[in-house]
């Protein structure tokens, strides 16, 4: 008699965000206790600087660590100069390397790169996606999310709630949204001949109904809304609201709401219906 063949399907990202926050106790809106999650996990936490304690640390890249996970000492190390916001979201990233199936090996070593927006490398870019999950609790999120307005007012409750950055904040409703949305993240390039700075759009993220007919980028310089809004101590609700029209594919021509805002570091719109 042949034995039957038995298949073992291993949880997905979004399947172990679930599990650790309902064993951790963190069904309810708020900044994540990482504390509990490495209890669970039996995982130990240090600070420490990399620059002093361990100047010859490097990535594969070369680049300087800015966080660690030693599997066999089951070990997160941090480096002390991020603010608390960012040491968090560090945390979680490597407890996302310590949990995703085929994240495996000896010591994973993580630079500022590997922590944000653009990491090169597929497991450092899942192991972010697992962190901002944890970090605005997963499915929580976008049930509460979806009845929200895309908007600035939004996305400082969010920040507020979860004590997440404005930044991620934005990205995180727009990313999950299940309507036409987007966000475009502007930096200075220089001075204008208007006199007002010249800005241009640093990247930009759309949710996926918007993606599928308007594309993924936003093409958007020197944008007098964005250089009007570019004020040291603005607070973000003190938006300006106007039109934009953006064409699909096909020629349609679609308005839409855009939002400018300042977070003290970057300007950025929200584009909605």
């Amino acid at each position: 008699m042949t034995p039957r063949r038995t298949t073992v399907l291993a949880p997905t990202a979004d399947e172990l965000v679930e599990f650790l926050l309902r064993e951790t106790g963190q069904n309810e809106p708020g900044p994540t206790r990482v504390d509990s999650l490495l209890d669970l996990l039996a995982l130990a936490q240090l600070t420490i600087d990399f620059a002093t304690e361990l100047p010859e640390a490097r990535t594969t890249e070369g680049e300087p660590v800015r966080a660690l996970l030693d599997y066999q000492e089951r070990l997160v190390a941090l480096d002390g100069g991020m603010n608390p916001q960012r040491s968090r979201f560090s945390s979680l990233h490597e407890i996302g390397h310590y949990v995703l199936p085929e994240h495996t090996g000896q010591i994973v070593l993580c630079s500022d790169a590997d922590l944000g927006l653009r990491a090169a490398r597929a497991h450092e870019r899942e192991a972010n996606a697992f962190a901002a999950e944890m970090q605005f609790k997963g499915r929580l999120f976008k049930l509460e999310a979806a009845a929200l307005a895309v908007s600035a007012a939004t996305v400082k409750d969010i920040a507020t709630t979860f004590d997440a950055s404005f930044e991620s904040s934005a990205r995180h409703l727009v990313e999950t949204s299940i309507r036409p949305c987007m966000l475009a993240v502007y930096e200075q390039t220089g001075a204008a001949d208007t006199g007002r700075p010249s800005t241009t759009v640093r990247y930009s993220i759309a949710s996926p109904s918007f993606a599928q007919r308007y594309g993924r980028q936003l093409t958007d310089d020197d944008n007098e809304h964005v250089s009007a809004v570019w004020t040291p101590g603005r607070d973000i609700t003190d938006s300006i609201v106007d039109d934009l029209e953006l064409h699909t594919a096909d020629g349609e021509l679609t308005r839409f709401r855009a939002e400018y805002f300042f977070n003290g570091y970057n300007s950025f719109c929200l584009l909605s219906i």
